[in-house]
């Protein structure tokens, strides 16, 4: 477990995923498994479903890059009984035409949000949208459903171009992401469970939040 320094390029540089926290920032963590397994995303699939079982806490809402808005995912919700929402990201971006100048081009991300009612959705949830975490697209879960969109864009010449959209949590909440080809994990945290205090043993009060059987370096 590593302490992420908290700077402007977190999530830019380490994280690299469409995502911020409103407010400021307390604490981030990076989660490795540190065994034979180092970075086997089945490995860390299973430490995520234990470590958010353990919590105990539902409902926790889940937000995941969809390879298109298909009716495959939505059936599967409708059969477990599942609610969510979907998203749509738009990203512009100029390309260099030999023809006639600069060209613009947009490019759309779908994505789901699922509301987890307990273990079993959790781990039915996993094994449906995990595949997105190996080809490094958004995975994330969040105890807040107040996500909201900001769109950032650029006017001139009286066109309008979206440079990027950012998915905004609140600021008291834990935002989990599983980081790089699905091997790691991301604890984004303004609660007090996760807060370091100098009162209390600090990695006996992490371990609190962990599954049972976790060694900690």
């Amino acid at each position: 477990v590593l302490e992420c320094e908290i700077t402007d390029n977190l999530f830019e540089d380490e994280i690299q995923r469409p995502l911020l926290l409103d407010g400021p920032l307390k604490k981030a963590y990076a989660i490795d498994l540190d065994s034979e397994a180092q970075g086997n995303a089945v490995e860390t699939q299973t430490f995520l479903f234990d470590f958010l079982n353990h919590q105990n806490r539902f409902p926790i809402y889940t937000t995941f890059f969809a390879f298109e808005e298909d009716k495959d995912n939505k059936a599967f919700f409708t059969q477990h009984q599942m609610s969510f929402t979907s998203h749509v990201l738009s990203k512009q971006k100029q390309t260099d035409g030999w023809l006639r100048g600069k060209r613009t081009s947009t490019r759309e991300s779908h994505y789901f949000t699922v509301k987890i009612e307990d273990a079993k959705m959790l781990e039915l949830i996993l094994e449906q949208a995990y595949a997105a975490a190996l080809i490094n697209e958004l995975f994330m879960f969040s105890y807040s459903d107040r996500l909201s969109i900001q769109r950032e864009v650029e006017t001139t010449y009286r066109k309008t171009r979206v440079l990027e959209d950012r998915f905004i949590y609140p600021e008291e909440t834990t935002v989990v992401i599983v980081g790089h080809d699905g091997g790691m994990l991301y604890v984004l945290s303004n609660e007090e469970h996760f807060a370091y205090d100098l009162r209390t043993d600090w990695a006996k009060r992490l371990r609190q939040q962990l599954p049972s059987d976790t060694v900690i370096r």
